[in-house]
């Protein structure tokens, strides 16, 4: 039994996979223990706040939020926030091309981004991409869509 949120996140995680250049297969979801910037270039995907709000007698309006945490580690001639935004690039257009969402999945929007520089190098941070998916479950069922 898998919820509609879950089989979402796990969605980011399938797109992602394999598909953004230099990160490959670098992509976790929740992982346990924090990637080093060693480790770079990564994602990993985290699941926010989900809000929910009635949408009629059988249904709930659901907005669920993803953060899409990119790491890299530049060189001493790169800037950091403009490799982390490469991949960002190809990060937002995968996941707008990506078809196989949730049936019951109505909208997925980019909300904010975060740069962080990791405090111990000047060549390595962390750009966070926030987004936003609206979906419907039943009211009595977060596996499905309304009926």
């Amino acid at each position: 039994m898998t919820s509609i949120a879950e089989l979402t996140l796990e969605g980011f995680k399938d797109v992602l996979m394999g598909a953004i250049a230099g990160v490959d297969q670098n992509v976790q979801r929740a992982r346990a223990d924090p990637y080093s910037f060693e480790e770079a270039p990564w994602i990993n995907i985290e699941r926010g706040e989900e809000n929910s709000r009635v949408a009629g007698e059988a249904a709930d309006d659901n907005e669920l939020s993803v953060a899409v945490e990119i790491g890299v580690k530049a060189t001493q001639d790169e800037v950091w926030e403009t490799k982390a935004d490469a991949i960002a690039v190809q990060v937002h257009r995968k996941l707008f091309a990506y078809t196989a969402w949730p049936p019951s999945v109505a909208r997925l929007r980019k909300t904010g981004s975060i740069a962080l520089r990791d405090e111990a190098s000047n060549t390595a941070g962390k750009l966070t991409l926030t987004y936003v998916v609206r979906f419907l479950t039943a009211a009595d069922d977060l596996e499905s869509g309304p009926g």
